[in-house]
This record gives structure tokens, sequence and C-alpha cells, in this order.
């Protein structure tokens, strides 16, 4: 009786948020959307409900939050964005998924249809390792330089061990964000070549753009 309760005090809060966030998916919902009605509650279940509603909640505090009127958002981008982000319970992935949608929404940077798939095939520890990247990136002094980083490194700052990290690095280079290393004093026709390896690695430009997109400021 008690559970009862409780997921009915928490149903009727989440439709009290999702009223108060009414004006703001009518302002970045496409129009054939607006006219079905009932984006974030209808045809879904609960949970997934839930996990909207949150997402929408921090990507209207970031826009609110820097003085931001949302605008309508691409239907590509849109509709698999709120779907793959509705799967999402951990609570920092949940905030890419808003960043994403708060930059869509703004325009503050560019939000591809192919970073929405990118963002779903990546696990929270892929995602925090990610944004230890971003940070060493953005306190590289020698701009000049492309950073090249350490599997073995990254696998003993998150604990993990070898066959994880290798799967991980390999996962990033599949997904674009990552690549080995070009290699230095080696090339064809003029250009370098990439080393075959996974042991190190380097952030891409796509996939400093993704981060980023994934990260509202």
């Amino acid at each position: 009786m008690k559970a009862e309760l409780d997921i009915a005090g928490l149903k009727a809060k989440l439709e009290v948020e999702s009223k108060e966030l009414d004006g703001f998916i009518k302002a970045i919902v496409p129009d054939p959307i607006v006219q079905l009605g009932g984006i974030l509650t209808d045809h879904v279940v609960f949970w997934r409900w839930k996990n909207q509603v949150k997402i929408a909640k921090k990507a209207k505090k970031f826009l609110d939050d820097n003085g931001i009127t949302p605008q309508q958002i691409p239907l590509k981008i849109f509709i698999p964005l709120l779907e793959q982000g509705a799967l999402e319970e951990d609570d920092n992935i949940q905030t890419k998924w808003a960043s994403l949608l708060a930059n869509a929404a703004s325009g503050n940077r560019k939000v591809l249809p192919n970073y929405i798939e990118i963002l779903s095939g990546l696990s929270a520890v892929e995602v925090s390792i990610l944004d230890t990247l971003h940070k060493a990136i953005l306190g590289n002094t020698d701009k000049k330089q492309q950073m090249v980083f350490s599997r073995e490194k990254i696998g003993t700052s998150f604990g993990l061990n070898d066959e994880d990290t290798r799967l991980i690095v390999e996962n990033l280079i599949r997904l674009g964000i990552c690549r080995p290393p070009l290699s230095q004093g080696i090339s064809f026709g003029g250009m370098p070549i990439a080393l075959q390896t996974t042991d190190a690695f380097e952030v891409t430009y796509f996939g400093l753009a993704f981060i980023e997109a994934c990260r509202y400021s």
C-alpha cells in the first residue's frame, strides 16, 4: 500500500513538473508534434516519462540561467534525442542529454543527428573518461601539438583492468571520438600514417566537437 502511495505521489509531482515545462516544450517542439500533444506523457511508460522530464528540466534550467529563449529543434534531432535520453538512468549521462537538448534549442553549439547515436552508445565510465580527456585538452598550452593519451594511464586512473580499458578505447575509436595517433616521420603521399594500436590514442576534431556539444556553457 505504501509503495502504491509513493508511486502515486511521484506521478503527481511529475505531472506538475511536466506542466511547468509546457511552455519550454512547445517552444522547441516542431509544429507537427505540438499538434499531436502530450509529447512527454503520451505513449511512453512511466519510467521513460520520468527520465524525459528530468532531462527537459535540466535543459530548461541551462537556458533560463543564461537568459536564452529556446527555438524549435529539427524533428530528426528532437525525437530520437528524447527517445534515447529516456532510456538513461545515470545522472551524469542525463546531464549530457540535457546539454545536447539545450545546445540544439539555443544554437549555442552545433548538434549533429549522429551525436545522439554516439551518446547512447557510451557507458557512464566512458563519459567520465571523455570529461577527463576534455579537461586535459583545455589545459594543454601547446595548441599546435595534438595530445596523445596512454591507455594504461587511463585504466589506472579509473581503476580498470587492461581488458576493460582496451574495450573502452576501441569503442571510442569505433565511434569516431578517438583515433590511434599519427606516426611521426612515416607518411604516404605526404600524409602521416595512423598507427594501428590502442596503446595510445588521441581525440579527433569530430570527437572534441561531440564532447563539447554534450556540455552546456
